[in-house]
């Protein structure tokens, strides 16, 4: 189908120790996102990593997907 994008954000805040000038390491993992899916679902995931701390956070779609026109309906049966 037709690709749209969505924006997304972190379902909660995550917090490590560290000092100015370290690096976190920061990772994500996205879920496919089928059209429809609802603002506040969970796409995936994004991880944190400073020293041995570590954080995962939920992450969840800032607004609905949207469906398809009637129109490519139609055509793509």
């Amino acid at each position: 189908g037709q690709p749209h994008r969505v924006a997304v954000v972190a379902g909660q805040s995550a917090a490590l120790l560290g000092w100015p000038g370290q690096q976190v390491d920061a990772t994500t993992t996205l879920d496919p996102v089928r059209a429809g899916g609802t603002k506040g679902s969970g796409v995936g995931t994004a991880h944190f990593t400073l020293g041995s701390q570590s954080e995962t956070v939920p992450l969840r779609l800032a607004s609905t997907v949207p469906e398809p026109s009637w129109w490519w309906r139609l055509l793509h049966g």
